[in-house]
């Protein structure tokens, strides 16, 4: 919810990899993380610094924005992306063409 002045939990590391905006609190999948990344998101200074949050995504029309780079890009620099199961072993993905 990087778009809103909404605070964000990130449980586990299906997200491990990716941008997120100063919005988004990320924690290990157990009591005690969990526990402190909601205290975090629920202090005073954390929901004040909300209305300063932007989405590192981009506004409005970054979707066409990013879409004209990879349609641009030669094919041979596309990469598979890393997946993670529950046991954490990876597995790559089938290159998109």
């Amino acid at each position: 919810a990087p778009s809103f002045p909404v605070a964000t939990i990130n449980i586990g590391p299906r997200q491990r990899g990716r941008v997120f905006a100063h919005s988004v609190v990320s924690c290990l999948p157990t009591e005690a993380s969990i526990s402190g990344a909601f205290q975090r998101v629920t202090s005073k200074q954390f929901r004040d610094s909300l209305g300063a949050v932007t989405n590192p995504l981009g506004g409005p029309g970054a979707a066409n924005g990013i879409l004209a780079v990879i349609e641009n890009l030669p094919p041979g620099n596309l990469k598979g992306k890393v997946f993670f199961d529950q046991t954490g072993s990876q597995a790559k993905a089938d290159r998109v063409s």
